[in-house]
C-alpha cells in the first residue's frame, strides 16, 4: 500500500469500503472461522480469499462460491478429490486484519461480536459435526485461549454450553476442538 505522494501514473488505485450484504457478511465470518483463509498478495496488498472442501462437501462449496463471488470457478485440486474456489475482493482489505496478526488466523471478542444465528450455521457447515449427541467445531487451528473465549462466547450468546478439549495433534494442529454438551 502506497502513500497518495508516492503513486505514479499507472498505479491502480483499490478504495477499501465496498459493503457487503448481511447475508454475505455472515458467510464469509462463519467460513473464515472455519477452513476458509485469506491470503495476503505482497505484490497488491489485497487478500484473496479460499475455501477448499471434499467432493462430498461441494453443493456447500458451490452454495458459499454463489454467495460470495458468483463468477469464481471451483475447480478441482490435482490428485485429490478436493473442489476449491478462490477471488480476490478489495472489501477484503478492512476484513484480513481482523482475522489475522502476522499471517496467522485468530479468533477475537471482535469477530465473535458480529457472527450471528447464520454465521454459526454457516461455521457448523464449514467445520463442524455431528459427533454422538455432540456438535463438534474443528478449533485445533486456534489457541487453547482462543478455544476458551469461543466457548465463553456461545454460552452468553446463545446459552449454549461448549466445552474445549485436547486431541493429539495432528500435522500443525495444536489439538484443541471445542463440542457442545447437550
Amino acid at each position: 500500500i502506497k502513500l497518495a505522494k508516492e503513486l505514479k501514473v499507472g498505479d491502480s488505485v483499490f478504495v477499501p469500503g465496498i459493503r457487503w450484504s448481511r447475508e454475505q457478511f455472515q458467510v464469509l465470518i462463519g467460513t473464515l472461522l472455519g477452513d476458509a483463509h485469506l491470503e495476503l498478495s505482497k505484490e497488491t496488498k489485497i487478500p484473496c480469499y479460499q475455501l477448499t472442501h471434499s467432493g462430498k462437501q461441494k453443493n456447500y462449496l458451490r452454495f458459499v462460491r454463489d454467495m460470495l463471488a458468483p463468477h469464481a470457478k471451483i475447480r478441482k485440486r490435482k490428485e485429490s478429490d478436493s473442489w476449491t474456489f478462490r477471488f480476490t475482493h478489495v472489501s477484503l482489505v478492512n476484513i484480513y486484519p481482523k482475522f489475522y496478526k502476522n499471517r496467522r488466523k485468530k479468533v477475537s471478542e471482535e469477530i465473535l461480536s458480529m457472527l450471528d444465528e447464520r454465521g454459526l450455521a454457516i461455521w457448523y457447515m464449514d467445520d463442524g459435526y455431528l459427533w454422538n449427541k455432540y456438535v463438534e467445531f474443528c478449533t485445533h487451528g486456534f489457541t487453547k485461549e482462543e478455544n476458551y473465549l469461543i466457548a465463553k462466547f456461545l454460552k452468553e450468546k446463545w446459552q449454549i454450553n461448549a466445552k474445549v478439549y485436547y486431541r493429539k495433534p495432528r500435522k500443525k494442529s495444536k489439538g484443541c476442538l471445542l463440542y457442545t454438551s447437550p
